[in-house]
Order: C-alpha cells, then sequence, then structure tokens
C-alpha cells in the first residue's frame, strides 16, 4: 500500500477547500435510474466537481457525466451537469434538473447506431 504523502494531502485539501466539497456534498441532489443501469465513480479532472461513467448492466458503451460548479468547462452561468457522447455531440443541464439528466443519460445509452448492410 502507497503511504500517505504530506505533499500530496496538503493539495487535496486546497482543492476541497477551493471547491468547496463539503457544501456541494449537502447541495448535489441524488439521480434516480431505473434498475439495470450502472454509474462508476471517476477521479475528477480538468476542473469538474463530480465525475462519473454510466453503462447499461451487461453493455459496453458508457457516457459520461460531470457536474460544473464553477464555468470551468463551460459558461452556463450555474451549477449544471454535461453529458457526452449524446447524438455525437453533448447535452446540459442545470443541477436541478435530474430527470431531464437521468432520461438523456438512458436515451444516450439506448441509442442504436445504424449499421451498414451492403
Amino acid at each position: 500500500m502507497k503511504m500517505l504523502n504530506h505533499k500530496v494531502y496538503e493539495a487535496q485539501k486546497t482543492l476541497s477547500d477551493e471547491y468547496e466539497y463539503p457544501k456541494w456534498r449537502e447541495e448535489i441532489p441524488f439521480i434516480e435510474l431505473p434498475e439495470g443501469y450502472m454509474f462508476k465513480p471517476i477521479p475528477n479532472f480538468s476542473g469538474s466537481v463530480v465525475r462519473f461513467l454510466a453503462k447499461k448492466k451487461g453493455e459496453g458503451k458508457e457516457v459520461s457525466i460531470y457536474l460544473d460548479c464553477y464555468d470551468e468547462l463551460g459558461l452556463v452561468g450555474q451549477p449544471y451537469w454535461e453529458v457526452y457522447p449524446v447524438d455525437g455531440d453533448t447535452a446540459r443541464f442545470y443541477m436541478d434538473e435530474v430527470d431531464e439528466l437521468s432520461q438523456t443519460i438512458m436515451e444516450a445509452l439506448n441509442e442504436r447506431k445504424d449499421i451498414n448492410r451492403d
């Protein structure tokens, strides 16, 4: 097991303070998806506060979802979720629009690509 590095701990503490992790822990709403959908939390990067992958159980297709609370990745003006890919692009929702978010996640995971059968 890797030993705790004091410099890394201090950097993580600084990030927690700067990104107000305790505040967002209370404010981020729960997201409900039907049975058969799975979430995988992944490390944050590039300014997101929360980041995870979603997929249908037993299938390989994944979508990426993140929460940007400080307009570091896009200019929305308030905390928002971004889902990618959705029809080859991204979809954005305000933080409290979790019903629309979950519907879009399910639709993105259920998209069927046309197969060229020449």
